[in-house]
């Protein structure tokens, strides 16, 4: 028995997002392969040569993790599965949890643009102050900080298309779906 959809999503933005999504996926990958790898290193060199443990370890995997974390943010808003109160939602009538998902997304991308703009915010005065790291790295910060206008401003995106898809269903680019 197959439940196959006689109407999948289709198009050009269902094509690009179909081909941002994996190049986020491969550069996630990447990212958490990087962190595993110098965590791995890090921890050999503890005991095995404590002389030779580097400064900046634990600094690049805490940066790794936070564009690996804020590069997620958009891939998940689009797939539905960010993080959300849905227990009542689920309770209510169809055409209710409709106009949800519209508020839902409305607030979503407001939340997300205002988190990206400030982040830029910061960014900039990193940039601007010269903000550099502690550790032989010498690591520009804002840099690290680019992660928060980076991930929230292609979250709000997310959210834009996924308000589009509930509002102009016959768009077809992806299957907004009102839990």
């Amino acid at each position: 028995m197959t439940n196959k959809d006689p109407n999948p999503p289709r198009g050009p933005i269902h094509r690009a997002t179909k081909a941002l999504g994996l190049l986020n996926v491969t550069i996630l990958s990447v990212l958490a392969l990087g962190v595993i790898g110098i965590s791995l290193n890090e921890t050999v060199l503890r005991v095995l040569y404590p002389r030779g443990l580097p400064d900046w370890g634990a600094e690049v995997t805490t940066y790794m993790m936070a564009w690996g974390l804020m590069l997620s943010l958009p891939i998940l808003v689009l797939r539905g599965q960010n993080i959300a109160a849905d227990f009542l939602v689920n309770a209510i009538p169809q055409k209710m949890r409709r106009a949800i998902g519209l508020g839902e997304d409305i607030a979503g991308a407001v939340f997300c643009a205002v988190v990206a703009w400030g982040g830029y915010l910061a960014t900039d005065l990193a940039h601007r102050l010269g903000q550099i790291s502690d550790t032989s790295l010498q690591f520009p910060m804002w840099l690290y900080i680019l992660a928060v206008p980076v991930g929230f401003g292609l979250s709000s995106v997310s959210y834009l298309l996924r308000l589009a898809a509930r509002v102009w269903p016959t768009l077809n680019f992806w299957k907004a779906e009102d839990k």
